[in-house]
């Protein structure tokens, strides 16, 4: 696990944070999504 540069949460390397939806600098996953996860 690494940290996420971005919301500092851990996270699998090379893929997209599922907290905050990003990877390399972009948002890879959209909110509405990530609602959707939580619920």
């Amino acid at each position: 696990l690494e940290e996420c540069p971005r919301c500092h949460e851990m996270k699998l390397p090379h893929r997209a944070c599922l907290e905050c939806g990003y990877y390399d600098g972009k948002e890879i996953i959209s909110s509405s999504k990530k609602k959707d996860k939580k619920k």
